[in-house]
């Protein structure tokens, strides 16, 4: 384990970049905080590229699984650690992992589409909500929120080690899904819609949420073999994207449930 005591260390330079995008994918990597977070980072299929731990944290450990110390490993002095953090309250130990390029999304079941979601806040609860609910994989327009975000990571509450997450898909990607047998259904508010709990769902599905703002585009509706709509009762516009898409994925866990 190598010891950092300078903040003008070049290794602790580089973290620090990380919090901008265009660095991000200058490297090939993003970080992650939080013991739990780190401990799922080391045991999925993302490459690891360091461990970084405070010298508190390192003194304070209880737990036998010393799982960082199969990888490169840093201890930063706490004032030094604190200044890498997008946390308020660090745990004490982050890692890098390497961004995936270029896997193969087409062997799975159950998928969910971002169109242009922006908010990180809701990309991320919706990550961690396809991971609860039994849902593949994760695809992302290019408009969406950075995935590799410190808010987008911290949001999905480590579940983006759980499912694959696939960023800048064009709608060629939604094509290649159909004709491979997927179900492309779009979740938007008109006269076509169908209600969601009526619906006919195929076993293959990609659901489609769309912009806070706009909804789905006409080009993806377009596409669609189904648009869906959540009956409301209230007097509120619309659901929130995240909500959505958790109603959504969740009444196609229920049904799987019910078969069962």
């Amino acid at each position: 384990m190598k010891q950092i005591t300078s903040s003008e260390n070049s290794v602790v330079k580089a973290l620090r970049k990380l919090e901008k995008k265009k660095y991000r994918e200058e490297y090939g990597l993003f970080a992650v905080e939080g013991l739990r977070a780190c401990s799922l980072a080391a045991n999925s299929p993302y490459a690891i590229d360091a461990f970084y731990l405070s010298e508190s944290f390192l003194a304070e450990y209880q737990g036998d699984n010393r799982f960082w110390e199969a990888f490169p490993c840093y201890l930063l002095t706490d004032r030094i650690f604190a200044s890498v953090c997008d946390t308020q309250t660090p745990q004490g130990i982050l890692c890098t992992a390497k961004i995936v390029q270029g896997a193969d999304i087409f062997k799975h079941c159950r998928y969910i589409y971002l169109d242009n979601v922006r908010d990180p806040g809701n990309v991320g609860t919706i990550i961690r909500t396809a991971d609860a609910l039994g849902f593949d994989c994760v695809l992302l327009s290019e408009g969406c929120a950075d995935v590799y975000s410190p808010k987008v990571i911290r949001s999905t509450m480590a579940s983006i080690f759980s499912v694959q997450i696939v960023a800048d898909c064009e709608i060629s990607v939604l094509e290649e899904l159909q004709k491979s047998g997927c179900q492309i259904v779009s979740s938007a508010l008109t006269d076509a819609s169908q209600n969601l709990y009526e619906a006919n769902f195929e076993e293959r599905i990609v659901f489609v949420v769309g912009n806070e703002a706009n909804g789905v585009s006409d080009e993806i509706l377009d596409l669609s073999d189904l648009t869906v709509k959540i009956p409301m009762v209230g007097e509120a516009e619309s659901f929130n994207v995240s909500i959505a898409a958790a109603l959504l994925m969740g009444e196609v866990a229920r049904r799987a449930y019910e078969k069962q």
